[in-house]
């Protein structure tokens, strides 16, 4: 499940949950906000997220994630 808003000054707020249920292995769980600034239109974009990860029987794991995108 995923939902975001893109707000009037180009600046959009991201959450999404996400569950795996691999045939084989344990059950993760996963949830993240993002946060995105749109420069130039949508051809310049700066996103950042951080991600909370859960695997069945093991302890949190945490993700930071940075890019920058560019449209030619």
């Amino acid at each position: 499940v995923q939902a975001c808003y893109l707000f009037k000054n180009n600046i959009e707020l991201a959450q999404r949950y996400t569950i795996i249920k691999p045939i084989a292995g344990e059950e993760i769980t996963e949830f993240t906000t993002g946060l995105s600034k749109y420069i130039v239109g949508h051809y310049i974009k700066i996103q950042t997220d951080f991600s909370r990860q859960l695997i069945t029987g093991e302890n949190a794991s945490y993700e930071f994630r940075a890019q920058l995108e560019m449209t030619f």
